[in-house]
């Protein structure tokens, strides 16, 4: 696996987004692999590609055979790629990838924010949005919480309407996007953590074909999110 230094690339590409975490996220994401594809659902690659030219080939053919999955630094799924209207090449390019990540992720932000998170609370659920594609999915509160406490947070389990007291935006987009269920088959279910295994199921969700936020119509369809959306700036207290 190809080694650099992320910080300098996310602090550029990912503009918008506090770097320390969406540094974290990147690290559960791929481990820091550019060219890391995972798929979705319960299914592994046998072998991660080892090269640029290996990752774009991999993922042409896996969009022939109809296959589910999401590439790169940040894992944008093919969804986003197909509705980003992207190539491949564009799709592993770390700066374009990490670009379009963090989009998505001020998106649900913006989202968690019009559903009443606000500040510290915002950016759990934003976390959440990301790895189940609902703000409200307590499934998904395990991969959250690992992203903040890699970074010396301590979080805690937020709720609509809760106004932390310290301040996590510049500004706060005027879009609106409309609540989703939290309803989730499992409301204690603990997520697996695995990078390019069985959290596939529920990282599908988060990364899908359209535009604009849609409610889940059954368990386990594809989610929505609008990207783009407010700077997110995480200001929480340090476990001491």
């Amino acid at each position: 696996m190809p080694t650099f230094d992320s910080a300098p690339i996310i602090e550029t590409c990912a503009a918008g987004v506090d770097a320390r975490l969406f540094t974290s996220l990147v690290r559960q994401e791929s481990n820091f692999n550019p060219f890391a594809i995972g798929l979705d659902g319960k299914a592994v690659l046998k072998a991660q590609p080892r090269s640029y030219e290996e990752a774009v080939k991999t993922a042409v053919n896996l969009r022939r055979q109809g296959i589910g999955f999401s590439v790169g630094l940040s894992q944008v799924h093919i969804s986003n790629v197909v509705r980003l209207k992207m190539t491949w090449q564009e799709a592993f390019d770390p700066c374009t990838n990490l670009r379009t990540g963090s989009e998505i992720f001020r998106g649900f932000y913006t989202q968690a924010v019009q559903a009443g998170y606000r500040s510290d609370s915002a950016v759990f659920a934003a976390l959440r949005g990301f790895n189940s594609g609902s703000v409200h999915n307590p499934v998904s509160n395990g991969y959250a919480k690992a992203i903040l406490v890699r970074i010396g947070v301590a979080p805690a389990t937020p709720s609509p309407s809760v106004v932390s007291s310290l301040p996590a935006v510049a500004a706060e987009s005027a879009r609106t996007a409309p609540e989703q269920d939290g309803s989730s088959p499992d409301m204690f279910a603990a997520p697996s953590t695995s990078l390019f295994g069985e959290r596939r199921d529920v990282l599908a969700q988060a990364k899908s074909a359209s535009v604009a936020v849609a409610d889940v119509a059954q368990a386990g369809a594809p989610q929505s999110i609008e990207t783009g959306g407010a700077p997110v700036v995480l200001r929480a207290s340090v476990v001491p």
